[in-house]
């Protein structure tokens, strides 16, 4: 087409009075538009669609284009294939060198007129009434090779769709229609008796560890760089082998035979939070290695399903647009399927406006699990109202462990209503704005802890201002369960 991208050709549309033709079918891109999520590949390119959550219609129906006639310049052909690169490529028949005399010349020429291959699609996916929203894009999105039943190789996908013989959802879950015998045999297998294993690496106090735990989950180890938090963690998981170091050592000294069905990865996220107000260069630095950090765990674990857990600050930020993209490749450099999106955290139970980017990214053959639904909500959605200050901290027993309001800083503030969620977000700092309904004192360590989502049996290791930050930063374990029992679906699914 004239603005450079490509489309697969469905259906011919004329308009009977005007004469007007427009085309529609499915978009692709060159790989270079979404670098460095996708490496830089003479004539590599990807499926785009963009389709809304509430809309029945498969991701393929919704995703078709329209373009009119007048836009298109030539025929190209472009191959669908889940093989790996090279293959199917003009590299197969063509000798191609950057350098040399005339290597600009050639390399224009296959550009203009060589095979273009699609290994991989990116999808955006729009919640309901979100496309009104004045956004730079959507909140949820899927990056993903193509599966072999979408392969130019097979009778199927992405050619004729009113044709399909295997209905593929986006998050590559394949069934076959109740009607079609047609189509391959899938095999049930029992579910697994043994529990699935999990990892938390950056585990701070351990909330991604005791969300998994309750969520069924088997948490063998963990590391973190924090004396405290590694204290915190080993006090409340005794069988879990918790290590005292940073990221760069755990993978140079302990990583060996270290695999895991599921593992969790939360790098420090100051560096991209909004609420980085204060920026350190030496700290920000820190915490920008460890996000480098990814990809070399993942390659050495080899887990079946990766998950994460950082800031939305660094998907939405323009600012920080490239960062997130360069995590986005070094999950994709693996072979992995990725899921993410920027969940509200009180619409899954929590009692705060806790937006966070998730992940869920698979090994090659493992769909990915959906996020969960929303389980909370506005009266009249017909949900859960949403979780209050009250429903949360109401009525705690007075010798509950680090819940001594005595010791609570003294203020003189405006009462609030406690049957209604927290304003604001617990965060690491000590918001000096985060205080009790009676306006009377600051929260104690203890409330803040259950309005994190943590258990009132958790245990906290360290001083007051440790503990407060090991609350901020933790992943909430409430919501985390949430996340792994879809984690533990999918895997029961496969196998």
């Amino acid at each position: 087409l004239d603005n450079g991208t490509f489309m697969r050709v469905f259906y011919i549309i004329e308009d009977v009075q005007t004469d007007d033709i427009k085309l529609r079918g499915l978009l692709f891109k060159r790989d270079k538009s979404l670098a460095p999520a996708l490496p830089r590949r003479l004539n590599e390119v990807h499926l785009v669609v963009s389709f809304d959550e509430d809309d029945l219609r498969p991701w393929y129906e919704q995703g078709l284009e329209e373009v009119e006639l007048g836009n298109v310049v030539k025929k190209r052909r472009l191959v669908l294939t889940s093989r790996p690169f090279p293959e199917q490529s003009f590299r197969e028949h063509r000798y191609f060198s950057s350098t040399g005399a005339d290597a600009k010349k050639h390399q224009k020429k296959i550009y203009e007129t060589e095979n273009l291959v699609c290994r991989n699609l990116f999808a955006s996916i729009y919640a309901p009434g979100e496309r009104a929203k004045n956004r730079r894009k959507p909140y949820h999105g899927i990056l993903r090779p193509l599966l072999p039943h979408e392969d130019d190789a097979t009778d199927a996908a992405l050619k004729e769709p009113g044709c399909y013989r295997v209905d593929v959802d986006i998050g590559g879950n394949a069934t076959v229609p109740a009607d079609n015998n047609n189509g391959p045999h899938v095999t049930k297998y029992p579910s697994k008796a043994r529990k699935y294993t999990m990892a938390d690496t950056f585990m701070g106090a351990g909330g991604a560890s005791s969300g998994a735990r309750q969520a069924g989950l088997l948490v063998v180890y963990g590391f973190d760089h924090n004396e405290d938090a590694v204290a915190t963690a080993r006090v409340n998981f005794p069988t879990t082998k918790v290590y005292h170091m940073s990221a760069q050592d755990f993978i140079q000294q302990v990583l060996l035979g270290r695999h895991v069905d599921i593992l969790h990865i939360s790098p420090p996220c100051q560096p991209y939070s909004p609420a980085n107000t204060n920026p350190s260069v030496e700290r920000d630095e820190e915490n920008t290695a460890a996000l480098f950090c990814v990809e070399e765990l993942i390659k050495k674990i080899k887990p079946r399903i990766v998950t994460l857990e950082e800031t939305f600050g660094l998907m939405t930020y323009e600012k920080h647009e490239l960062w997130f993209q360069g995590l986005l490749a070094m999950i994709q450099r693996k072979g992995y399927n990725i899921r993410w999106g920027i969940l509200e955290f009180n619409k899954l139970g929590l009692a705060q406006p806790r937006r966070r980017l998730v992940i869920f990214a698979t090994a090659p053959g493992i769909p990915l699990p959906n996020f969960p639904k929303p389980t909370h909500g506005e009266p009249g959605s017909g949900l859960i109202p949403f979780r209050t200050i009250h429903d949360t901290i109401g009525n705690l027993p007075p010798n509950l462990d680090l819940h001594d309001i005595y010791e609570t800083k003294a203020r003189s503030y405006a009462p609030y209503n406690a049957h209604e969620p927290l304003k604001r977000t617990i965060l690491t700092n000590g918001d000096p704005d985060l205080y009790h309904p009676n306006g009377r004192r600051d929260f104690t360590l203890r409330e803040l802890a259950l309005l994190q989502g943590f258990k009132r049996n958790f245990k906290f290791e360290g001083g007051k201002t440790s503990i407060k930050r090991q609350i901020g930063n933790a992943c909430p374990p409430s919501v985390m369960k949430l996340l792994y029992q879809e984690c533990i679906k999918v895997l029961e699914k496969v196998d």
